[in-house]
């Protein structure tokens, strides 16, 4: 009739124990057992706060060039900010945002604060209509700390953006 598992040769044992395992793991990991296999990062904002010790964004590296590799095409260049925090209790995040209202942007990025100690925030750098460009536009850069319990800005301030040829 059958056989017995002691008559199995090497390589049905192995292909037997291959099956239960995926078997017994399928079973723990499915929402009738709810064993979770994996650690989940949260990435929603909570409630929670941090302390800023310090921020740095080189205001006068936002400028207008133009596009890289022969494209008449002008870009916002965006630097990096570079971010301290001192303290940290539950989710906030980082909202870094960089304003023109001449020319209609507002751009802004966020980054959940997961521990304390220097962090970047990074704002891609965005493409311009190919008009007719000014020499210099007035902008605005904040950093913020925000969660559902608070809001608060780390860093404001106005920066003229040049236009370089």
């Amino acid at each position: 009739m059958g056989k017995g598992i002691a008559s199995l040769g090497p390589t049905e044992l192995a292909q037997l124990l291959l099956i239960a395992a995926v078997v017994v793991t399928l079973v723990f990991s499915s929402p009738l057992v709810g064993l979770s296999l994996t650690q989940a990062e949260s990435t929603t904002l909570g409630d929670g706060n941090a302390t800023v010790a310090a921020v740095s964004v080189d205001v006068t590296a936002v400028q207008i060039t133009p596009g890289r590799f022969g494209t008449d095409v002008p870009y916002l260049r965006l630097p990096d900010a570079e971010i301290d925090v001192d303290d940290l209790e539950g989710h906030p995040r980082l909202v870094y945002r960089v304003e023109v209202p001449a020319l209609d942007l507002d751009l802004a990025a966020t980054k959940r604060i997961q521990e304390t100690g220097p962090t970047t925030v990074r704002l891609s750098d965005a493409a311009l209509a190919a008009e007719k460009l000014a020499d210099s536009y007035g902008g605005r850069v904040t950093i913020r700390v925000q969660s559902l319990s608070s809001d608060y800005t780390v860093f404001n301030e106005s920066t003229t953006i040049e236009v370089t040829s």
